[in-house]
């Protein structure tokens, strides 16, 4: 061990592969990080379409996925994450599994989920991305979601998304659902509008001056009318 792999400083991740493909190098790394005092990364991951037909074959392969790697990794946190077969998510499908096993999580189990918060690949780094990005805070987080290791694509969005994560903490789930239902029929009406889907995330130049390091003012303008209209759909503000 080097003097930067210290239990205070380092995760290892030992997570499977999509629906539990697992090898002798996962359970390797989980006893080195056993011997060692580091907590594992664990990594819950289903397909919708794959092995899991729907979003409920997909929030069971993730509870098992996550019993799995805590039974031989013995991690008090664990990442719970569902796409579906052409690599999107942040749709009803994949919303509805992960907030069914970070519900799950949360009354059974009692250890820290998280996930990764962003649009997907089309929609990254733009405004009309903050749709997919605010739906899944505001679902997850009212299901009992812990921390996000990734949210959304820049420092500005992150930190958006982490005031509106605290907004929606305690969030009835009845409430949450009324929202998000709102917001993801709205963005799949703005969606169609277009005349074209982008083939890939915005160029970060796009969004920011590198020079001094702060969000371009038609990259705000537009994230804010943005927002305003999620406020109206009844996101907290």
């Amino acid at each position: 061990m080097t003097d930067l792999d210290e239990y205070f400083n380092i995760q290892k991740y030992i997570f499977w592969k999509q629906e539990q493909k697992i090898d002798w190098d996962r359970l390797l790394l989980s006893h080195y990080c056993h011997d060692h005092g580091i907590v594992p990364w664990q990594s819950a991951m289903s397909l919708i379409g794959g092995l899991c037909r729907d979003a409920a074959d997909a929030a069971v392969g993730l509870m098992a996925n996550v019993l799995g790697h805590i039974s031989y990794a013995h991690g008090r946190m664990c990442s719970l994450f569902s796409t579906n077969m052409d690599g999107t998510w942040a749709n009803h499908a994949t919303i509805w599994a992960n907030c069914a096993a970070i519900r799950a999580c949360e009354r059974n189990l009692r250890i820290a989920t998280g996930t990764a918060i962003a649009p997907c690949t089309p929609w990254g780094r733009r405004p009309l991305g903050f749709y997919q990005s605010a739906l899944q805070t505001i679902a997850f987080t009212a299901s009992g979601l812990g921390y996000a290791w990734i949210a959304g694509g820049s420092g500005f969005e992150t930190v958006k998304l982490g005031e509106l994560m605290e907004a929606a903490a305690g969030m009835k789930k009845e409430k949450a659902n009324q929202i998000v239902l709102k917001m993801l029929k709205k963005f799949q009406e703005k969606v169609n509008t277009l005349d074209e889907i982008p083939d890939d995330v915005a160029d970060i130049q796009d969004i920011y001056d590198l020079e001094t390091v702060r969000p371009r003012e038609d990259y705000l303008d537009a994230f804010y009318r943005i927002r305003d209209e999620l406020v109206g759909l009844g996101m907290p503000g």
